[in-house]
C-alpha cells in the first residue's frame, strides 16, 4: 500500500518499467509460437502485479485530493 509521497514517486517509474517489462514479455512468448491462451496464462502474474500496483497509485492520488476510499473493492468514494 503506498502511504506517502515518496512511496509514491517510487511507484510511478516502476508502473512505466513494468509495463514495458510486459510488453518485452509478450513480444518474446509471442515469437515462442505459444497461443494466445499461453501467452494470457505466462503474462498473467506480471499484469496483476502491475494492476495492483497501479490500483494503489490512484488509490493514492485520490487520497491527497482529499477523498477516501470507503472500500478498496468498490469505486464507491466519499468526502473526507
Amino acid at each position: 500500500m503506498i502511504r506517502t509521497e515518496a512511496e509514491y514517486r517510487e511507484a510511478l517509474p516502476r508502473l512505466e518499467q513494468d509495463r514495458q517489462a510486459a510488453e518485452r514479455q509478450r513480444a518474446a512468448l509471442i515469437v515462442e509460437a505459444l497461443t494466445p491462451e499461453e501467452v494470457a496464462r505466462r503474462m498473467e502474474p506480471l499484469l496483476s502485479f502491475h494492476a495492483q500496483l497501479s490500483e494503489e497509485a490512484e488509490w493514492y492520488e485520490r487520497s491527497c485530493r482529499g477523498r477516501s476510499p470507503r472500500s478498496t473493492t468498490s469505486n464507491t468514494w466519499v468526502a473526507s
